[in-house]
């Protein structure tokens, strides 16, 4: 499985477990419901933006969306990126969009 694979399902999981619909999660969060499908089957990879409303939204950290194990001390972690500029957030955004772009890549491969 795929890091956008695993993601998608990570989010299908914790919605349908919650009792959500796509629709409510779209009405909570803004995010068009045709794009959490496509996040949900893994043929879109979110943003770090859109990974924080959906991860807000279950109440799960984007850590654990992005399938780390230690969930309680990614937590804190994650946390700190409220604290940071919005050049400190987008060179997050763009470290962990290279990381997630690199697995997939090495799935593909193997």
């Amino acid at each position: 499985m795929g890091d956008s694979e695993g993601i998608g399902q990570r989010i299908r999981v914790l919605r349908q477990k919650l009792n959500y619909t796509q629709i409510q999660v779209e009405k909570a969060t803004g995010i068009p419901q045709s794009n959490l499908s496509e996040f949900e089957n893994g043929k879109l990879v979110p943003t770090i933006q859109t990974l924080f409303k959906i991860a807000k939204f279950l109440g799960v950290s984007v850590a654990y969306l992005l399938g780390e194990g230690d969930l309680e001390g990614l937590k804190v972690n994650v946390s700190l990126l409220s604290e940071l500029s919005e050049d400190g957030k987008k060179q997050i955004q763009d470290f962990i969009d290279f990381v997630v772009q690199r697995e997939m890549e090495k799935e593909k491969g193997q």
